[in-house]
This record gives C-alpha cells, sequence and structure tokens, in this order.
C-alpha cells in the first residue's frame, strides 16, 4: 500500500505535557499507520517495556491513560490538547496499528506512553516511531473524494 504522507519521530516517555504533538492536523476520512522500534522505554526507574506496554506490572491498568491497555504501552490520541485525557479519541498503537478515520474525525495526532497522569515525572527514554498517512476517499462513500 502506497502512503503519501510519512512522519518520523521520537515520543519521549516523559513528554513536556501529557502528549507528544506528531502531525499538526489528520482529517479523515483517512487510514493512520503507526509503527514503534522494537526498543524499550521506561514506566518507573525500574521498569521499562516496548510500544506494547508490560502486562505484568503492578500499575493498575485503570488509573492510566487508557484504561485497560497495558501499563508503558504507546497510545495515541485523534482531537484535543497536549494537556487533556478526556479529549480527543484515544486509541491503543502498540508496536504496531492502524487505524481507520471516518469523516468525523479530524484534528491533531498525538502519542504519549500509557501511565498514570501524575507518575510520568520518573519516566525516562524514548521509542522511535513512523507514522504513515493515507486518505481513504473509499470510506467516504463518495468515490473520488478526498
Amino acid at each position: 500500500m502506497d502512503w503519501p504522507q510519512v512522519i518520523e519521530q521520537e515520543v519521549p516517555a516523559q513528554p513536556a505535557g501529557i502528549w507528544t504533538l506528531i502531525v499538526e492536523y489528520v482529517r479523515g476520512p483517512a487510514l493512520v499507520k503507526v509503527e514503534a522500534e522494537d526498543t524499550k522505554w521506561y514506566y518507573s526507574q525500574a521498569n521499562s517495556c516496548t510500544a506494547d506496554g508490560d502486562l505484568l506490572s503492578l500499575i493498575s491498568t485503570q488509573s492510566c491513560i487508557l484504561k485497560g491497555a497495558p501499563v508503558g504501552a504507546l497510545i495515541g490520541k485523534i482531537g484535543g490538547s497536549t494537556a487533556g485525557v478526556a479529549d480527543g479519541t484515544v486509541f491503543l498503537a502498540g508496536k504496531t496499528c492502524i487505524i481507520e478515520l471516518d469523516q468525523s474525525k479530524r484534528g491533531p495526532l498525538y502519542l504519549t506512553i500509557n501511565d498514570e497522569v501524575t507518575g510520568m515525572g520518573n519516566n525516562s527514554g524514548e521509542l522511535k516511531v513512523r507514522v504513515s498517512i493515507k486518505p481513504n476517499p473509499e470510506s467516504s462513500g463518495v468515490a473520488g473524494n478526498a
């Protein structure tokens, strides 16, 4: 599949806010692919994991930004702000994912680590990610519109 827009960026485990801005504005309908290198980052001083998170973490996933997703996993958000947790649409990215945005989804694309908001101060490391975006006119219901 041809992905006309590709962005490569590092996502820190200890962001300046809660989220790291990756793309200023994404507009559906589109496909968004997120791929993270198979390296580790730290969600606490002593605990590391890959973008797929740590299934054995003692931190409750219910107290993390994306409840139920593994602690330390790479998560994303479409829309909202760098400081918001409940604004926008949050999704689990892990090492790789492709999400389909319908025409109502639009806004900035952010990535961060799934952790307790108050627990990010002891995080360290970063993940190199590659984000690819492909307009998806087929999902708009009208062939040829972007």
